[in-house]
C-alpha cells in the first residue's frame, strides 16, 4: 500500500479505534482499539510472516506494484478505476476491505459542490450547481469511473453500477452502509496535526524505530497542543 493516512487510517478503525477523540478536540491514537489496529498492521507489514511490501509514498507503492501484476490486491480509492482501466493487462476486480481485528471498516471520501455564501453571483452559482449534480451529469461521472453518483436517479444509479471494469461495482455500494465518513478537521490545522504530527510518527513504525504504542503516544504527544 502507499504510506498515507487514509490507508494506515483504515487500520486505526479497522481495529475499534478513531485518529481523534469524539468531539475532535484531541488525539485517538493511543486508545485501545487504535493500538490494535496500528499493531495489526505492523504485523502485516514487519512481522515473523511479513505477508505484505514495505509501504512507499502515496501514488508509488501498491499501485505500480498492481498494474505491473507483481502484487495480488492493494487498497485504494474508487479513483483508481480509470488507471486500472488504462494501465492493467490483465483481468481486475473490486472487493470490500478485509476485516480488521475490530469488524468491517472503510472510508467514505467525498469531493463536494460548495458556494461561497458571499458570491457575487449567487444565481449563477446554483445554477451550475443545479446541473453538476442532475442525474444527467451525475450519470456522465459515474461512467467515467471515479466516483459514485450523489444523485440517486436510477439512471445515475444504472450508470455506475454498468461502468466496467470492473465487472461488479456493488462492493462500493456495499462499503458505504459502515463506512466512517473523510473527517474535516474544524479545532486545528489538518496538516499540522496528520501531516506533521501523526504521519512522521507513523512512518518510525514502518521504519522499526518505534513500537506502536511509542509512535502513537509521540504523534499525541505532538498533536494534542496543535487542537483549539
Amino acid at each position: 500500500m502507499s504510506d498515507w493516512w487514509g490507508l494506515w487510517g483504515w487500520f486505526v478503525y479497522s481495529g475499534g479505534g478513531s485518529l481523534f477523540n469524539a468531539d475532535r478536540t484531541a488525539c485517538g491514537l493511543t486508545e485501545p482499539g487504535s493500538i490494535t489496529g496500528l499493531q495489526f498492521m505492523a504485523d502485516l507489514f514487519l512481522g515473523p510472516d511479513r505477508v505484505a511490501p514495505p509501504p512507499g509514498l502515496e501514488g508509488g507503492v501498491g499501485e505500480t506494484e498492481f498494474h505491473a501484476g507483481t502484487v495480488g490486491m492493494f487498497p485504494n480509492g474508487r479513483w483508481m478505476t480509470p488507471s486500472d482501466r488504462a494501465n492493467d493487462a490483465f483481468d481486475w476486480a473490486v472487493v470490500e476491505m478485509p476485516k480488521g481485528p475490530g469488524g468491517n471498516a472503510t472510508w467514505l471520501f467525498w469531493g463536494a459542490y460548495v458556494i461561497n455564501a458571499q458570491t457575487e453571483y449567487p444565481q449563477q452559482a446554483w445554477t451550475v450547481l443545479k446541473a453538476l449534480t442532475s442525474p444527467d451529469v451525475q450519470a456522465q461521472i459515474a461512467a467515467l469511473g471515479t466516483n459514485i453518483p450523489s444523485n440517486k436517479a436510477q439512471a445515475a444509479v444504472d450508470a455506475f453500477l454498468n461502468s466496467k471494469p470492473p465487472a461488479d461495482n456493488t462492493p462500493f455500494i456495499n462499503g458505504a452502509a459502515y463506512a466512517q465518513a473523510e473527517i474535516p478537521l474544524f479545532t486545528g490545522n489538518w496538516n499540522d496535526i496528520v501531516g506533521g504530527q501523526y504521519q512522521p510518527n507513523i512512518d518510525k513504525i514502518f521504519a522499526g524505530l518505534a513500537t506502536v504504542q511509542e509512535a502513537a503516544q509521540a504523534a499525541c504527544d505532538g498533536a494534542n497542543p496543535l487542537f483549539k
